[in-house]
């Protein structure tokens, strides 16, 4: 079964097609709803200069209550009808161009891109008074069924979470979790929503939940192939269950005070390539509804798109620390007349960097050709024995040459340790 967003996207498709028009949908601020549709390329060509006086008409108040044409440009018109969705939601269709404003055409076409503005004219259906209000005719027309569409699904009661899915991209955690509280209360069926993460290869922990009277699961930890969540991580495919009021895979609920007749899960993959999940239930539906499945879907990619954002965004920040740490160095290392001083910069800062076990640098006196070894972490058992090893290793007259490049050591009998020579006046450290 199709979703009214998919639905509206073939009916924009099929009118587009069928009169050579590109069809778009905004909303009250004039951002698109949509991706347009069609081949018209008039309008495909001028679709940012449209955009932007679409919106800065919606600033002046200006409002659509019937299908109209509105001239873009002289010559050049669009169609544009109200969509009766409950909130201010426009119809685009076109572009058509005047015949007898041919040369102010051209003119307007010439000064947005260098092309030929012949095929495209030639390819742009003609306006005519005979056809303008047939034109108006088929943009209400569209803009009825489309309105017919998402109002006869009641996973578009609200408009505002429409808009969320548009913006899940700009969503933090916590705008996130406002609107699954927003979807729980227009839902008749779904009872609570959750996202599990994961701790380690094989554990999680219930991050989130969301839904009357569900604090106490907010924490539970289960393992990879334990109960409903565990076997939906297992497989990594959406999985849904009905009917589990009595089956004793729903005791990881009941003991939270929770007690599902049926349960959806989503498992969702992560950059590093391992899963979290989405998932959620009705403590009354045995069975959901076809309508309720992919109100949960929606919502699951739309809490996907956001939790995988700001984990962009995070990882995004820390390069930007660390090329700050770095610099901070740099100005260091210019300022600061002792190199010992600097040595202990580099020790802890490297170990947040790399967030490994530990961080060590060695320090060679150049008179006594003492190595002093400065450290954070832990350096005891076999890693104490590769330090020694190390130290001797670095500072051999032979070592000199081949220590020039920074490089990946293997062979340390702990683990890998990224090994960097650093030369200040002459003296490796």
């Amino acid at each position: 079964m199709n979703t009214p967003l998919e639905l509206t996207a073939e009916l924009q498709e099929v009118y587009a097609n069928q009169y050579g028009w590109t069809v778009f949908i905004t909303d009250k601020n004039g951002e698109l709803i949509l991706p347009p549709k069609g081949e018209n390329l008039l309008c495909n060509r001028m679709l940012d200069e449209l955009l932007d006086q679409i919106k800065e008409s919606v600033k002046s108040k200006w409002k659509i209550s019937t299908p109209l044409l509105y001239d873009f440009f002289p010559g050049i018109y669009i169609g544009a009808a109200p969509l009766n969705v409950g909130s201010t939601w426009l119809l685009w269709t076109g572009a058509m161009v005047d015949k007898e404003q041919g040369l102010s055409v051209k003119k307007q076409l010439s000064l947005i891109s260098e092309e030929d503005p012949e095929p495209i004219l030639k390819q742009a259906p003609a306006l005519t008074q005979e056809n303008k209000k047939q034109w108006l005719l088929k943009t209400k027309k569209l803009a009825e069924l489309i309105s017919l569409c998402i109002k006869e699904s009641e996973d578009f009661d609200s408009n505002e979470r429409i808009e969320y899915f548009r913006k899940a991209i700009q969503m933090n955690r916590e705008e996130c979790f406002q609107l699954l509280s927003r979807i729980l209360d227009s839902s008749y069926e779904v009872d609570f929503f959750g996202i599990a993460e994961a701790q380690s290869e094989d554990v999680y922990d219930i991050t989130a939940m969301i839904g009357e009277d569900t604090e106490l699961f907010r924490g539970t930890r289960f393992s990879l192939g334990e109960g409903f969540l565990g076997r939906a991580l297992l497989t990594g495919e959406d999985t849904y269950w009905e009917d589990i009021g009595q089956d004793p895979k729903a005791s990881f609920f009941q003991s939270s005070g929770i007690q599902p007749k049926s349960l959806f899960c989503f498992p969702f993959k992560l950059r590093d390539g391992s899963f979290n999940l989405f998932f959620g239930g009705s403590r009354s539906s045995e069975v959901l509804s076809q309508k309720e499945r992919e109100v949960a879907k929606e919502t699951a990619v739309l809490t996907e798109v956001a939790l995988l954002t700001q984990s962009l965004q995070s990882e995004n920040t820390q390069q930007l620390n660390y090329l700050s740490s770095l610099a901070d160095i740099c100005k260091l290392m210019a300022s600061v007349p002792e190199y010992k001083k600097i040595t202990y910069i580099l020790v802890d800062i490297s170990i947040n960097l790399v967030k490994g076990p530990f961080s060590c640098v060695f320090v060679q006196s150049p008179e006594s050709k003492k190595i002093q070894m400065i450290s954070r972490g832990n350096v005891k058992g076999e890693v104490e024995n590769y330090l020694k090893e190390a130290a001797r290793r670095c500072f051999s007259s032979s070592a000199l040459i081949e220590k020039a490049e920074p490089r990946l050591n293997e062979d340390t009998g702990v683990q890998p340790v990224i090994e960097c020579p650093l030369l200040f006046k002459a003296v490796f450290v």
